[in-house]
């Protein structure tokens, strides 16, 4: 049967989990250093997901809170990933415009 212990364990886990990708959010520059994240923590092999599948181990009375918290970490992680995508697209968006922006002052013979 899993103990205290074991549920003390996977808390710390999903805080640390939390913790670890907030800090590798704000370094990723690249919508692909992005999708590694998302892979690396919420992939079906995924850190978090598998301190999830530990949660049939967890006592009945436990299961609840240690769940709920697991999945506030889960939406949380989701809702800043496509949060900083979303920056992202818009800096490729701005340096993409900035790349095509024609001088109309410029004149034309050299």
């Amino acid at each position: 049967m899993f103990e205290k212990r074991g549920v003390f364990r996977l808390e710390q886990e999903i805080n640390k989990i939390k913790e670890s990708v907030q800090q590798k959010l704000k370094a990723a520059g690249n919508k692909e250093e992005l999708q590694e994240l998302r892979v690396k923590y919420l992939g079906k092999k995924g850190l978090l997901t598998k301190v999830l599948r530990e949660m049939g181990k967890v006592p009945k009375e436990l299961r609840p809170q240690i769940g709920q918290m697991a999945n506030e970490v889960r939406q949380l992680l989701e809702g800043e990933l496509d949060n900083r995508l979303a920056v992202l697209r818009e800096k490729e968006k701005e340096m993409k415009l900035a790349e095509d922006a024609i001088d109309v002052t410029f004149r034309g013979g050299l």
